[in-house]
């Protein structure tokens, strides 16, 4: 469930529509990127969160397609060798 602007008057939307390209274009790439089709997003994303949080997840936008790593390996490539939980918790 979520919210639509109708002219100043909040309305629930109905189950199962959504008023929102940006969402439309998530899904779209999503699954593209599950179908095998597409390995780059190009997605507006404004990110909040702690400074560490922020270069976490500019870290995780950084690993090749197709490849894994553990929280400790991130942590490492921050220079926080010590921060796998922090690194998970982000």
């Amino acid at each position: 469930m979520w919210f639509v602007d109708a002219g100043g008057d909040t309305e629930v939307a109905p189950e199962g529509t959504r008023h929102d390209s940006a969402a439309f274009g998530a899904g779209e790439q999503l699954t593209a990127y599950f179908a095998g089709a597409l390995q780059d997003f190009e997605l507006p994303l404004r990110p909040q969160g702690t400074p560490f949080q922020l270069k976490v997840w500019q870290a995780l936008q950084l690993l090749p397609y197709g490849t894994t790593s553990s929280y400790g390996e991130l942590a490492a490539s921050l220079g926080c060798p010590g921060a796998a939980r922090a690194v998970g918790g982000a």
